[in-house]
């Protein structure tokens, strides 16, 4: 593997961690606000 692909590989999977966590994060606010919801 050259040096090109190997980065391009490092951005490819970060960008796709970003956003799932930026999805991940949104379900819990969601999951969250629910629960407060049916609590309240």
């Amino acid at each position: 593997m050259r040096g090109d692909d190997f980065s391009f590989f490092l951005s490819f999977i970060s960008g796709h961690v970003f956003i799932a966590l930026f999805q991940i994060h949104k379900f819990f606010l969601i999951i969250t606000d629910l629960g407060e919801g049916t609590t309240s």
